[in-house]
């Protein structure tokens, strides 16, 4: 029915004079065909299901059913005065339908300057999950240095590094860090949320090893003109490997630490997935919820690729 409709728009110059909401006023379904008809008689008031924002994008799909008129494909619903937006969420904002969020930008600068780095990242991430926040994204890069304070402080206590100093990417990282570990606690994640970044749990265990984040904590200056100088007094064999290692570094071949955990205590997975005893024999404990996550993000698509639809079940 949907679809017939776009494919309406194509051929009737009367039906792109309408949205999808106002289409039964002058047009009627004809179910053994599976098309739309000029209407010849009667009346009929149009209407779209209603759907949750948790949904995302089907949830501003609606939004702009309501009020974009004739489109004839997807890329034409996101259209906005000729530009295609790469979402229904940019194309709803693009349009006015959306609030810009600055009121949300305000609470949290306000609310800086007597709460704590936890508090305002509990705020955030409450913003979050109530889907309040039209660009979460916006909202993140105007407030991301208060959502950060405490951050620097709490990693010097931790790694017992009085003098440890970290880059905006490295302090943003962690901030999300901490965000995704509120939002996990109330089931939820920062996943769930289009457009917004997502922390790198490899840096944040870099990060919160003392003795790597001690090496990471350098002059590039110096650092260069020493590696210049101890690459000089390389012999030919030992450059070689040097150039070997470097090469393996570049293109990432070092080892995947929960790739190998799975392959380990599951082995021939996708060959057992529907033998209910290779899985009672086997389990894998994790100390914290985001690697849970992540172990039981890798196990699901390793599924995908077998089948297209799996029911899982969890206890």
């Amino acid at each position: 029915m949907f679809l017939s409709w776009m494919s309406c728009n194509e051929h009737n110059e009367d039906a792109r004079k309408l949205s999808y909401v106002e289409f039964p006023t002058k047009f009627v379904w004809k179910q053994e065909d599976r098309c739309w008809e000029p209407r010849k008689k009667g009346f009929s008031i149009g209407r779209i299901h209603t759907v949750s924002p948790n949904l995302g994008e089907a949830y501003f799909l609606r939004i702009l059913l309501n009020k974009v008129k004739g489109p004839k494909s997807f890329a034409d619903i996101r259209t906005v005065n000729g530009q295609i937006c790469p979402t229904f969420r940019d194309a709803c904002y693009a349009l006015g339908r959306l609030e810009d969020d600055r009121e949300y930008i305000d609470v949290i600068d306000e609310a800086s300057h007597s709460g704590s780095g936890y508090y305002l990242r509990f705020l955030f991430a409450t913003m979050l999950k109530s889907n309040s926040l039209s660009k979460p994204c916006y909202v993140w890069e105007n407030t991301w240095q208060y959502l950060s304070d405490g951050i620097l402080y709490n990693q010097r206590i931790r790694l017992k590094s009085p003098g440890l100093s970290l880059n905006d990417d490295q302090v943003k990282n962690l901030t999300l860090y901490e965000i995704e570990k509120i939002l996990l606690q109330n089931s939820s994640s920062l996943k769930d949320f289009v457009g917004k970044p997502y922390p790198d749990h490899d840096s944040v265990s870099s990060s919160n090893n003392r003795l790597i984040t001690e090496e990471l904590d350098f002059d590039m200056n110096n650092l260069q003109k020493e590696s210049h100088q101890l690459l000089d007094s390389l012999t030919i064999e030992q450059r070689s490997i040097f150039y070997e290692i470097m090469t393996a570094v570049k293109q990432k071949k070092g080892v995947d630490p929960i790739g190998s955990l799975i392959g380990f205590v599951y082995p021939s997975i996708v060959e057992n997935a529907k033998n209910p005893v290779y899985f009672q024999e086997r389990a894998i404990i994790a100390p914290k919820n985001e690697v849970v996550q992540e172990i039981n993000e890798r196990l699901l698509k390793l599924f995908s690729r077998k089948s297209n639809h799996m029911d899982y079940i969890s206890r």
